[in-house]
């Protein structure tokens, strides 16, 4: 016999019944749905703006970065250190992450 007056009962009776699944549905894609059919501007400018800041710090700045700790993690081990295939020093890492994160900032302010 279950007990369907309690919450949790009629929590566990909806959850075996699968109306859990359609309400979760519904509160995850409906609001968005709704927002981007109001404002379907609203909608694309964002998408274009987590695309161009995504391939901004992916591309531009997490490299530099990358090569940097790489680097310092080589200087400890002198064989590794013959190995660095990369030319320029730190003052290149820094070049190249100060334009990488002159882009992001730059098409952030874009479409603010």
């Amino acid at each position: 016999v279950k007990d369907t007056s309690s919450g949790l009962g009629r929590i566990k009776d909806a959850w075996e019944k699968g109306l859990l699944a359609n309400i979760s549905y519904a509160v995850v894609l409906l609001p968005p749905l709704a927002i981007s059919l109001c404002f379907p501007d609203l909608f694309f400018k964002a998408a274009d703006l987590a695309g161009v800041y995504g391939v901004a710090i992916l591309y531009g700045v997490l490299p530099p970065l990358f090569a940097f700790v790489m680097r310092r993690k080589q200087a400890s081990d002198s064989e590794s250190a013959k190995l660095n295939c990369t030319p320029g020093g730190v003052v290149t890492l820094l070049a190249l992450f100060s334009a990488g994160m002159a882009i992001a900032v730059r098409e952030t302010l874009t479409y603010i």
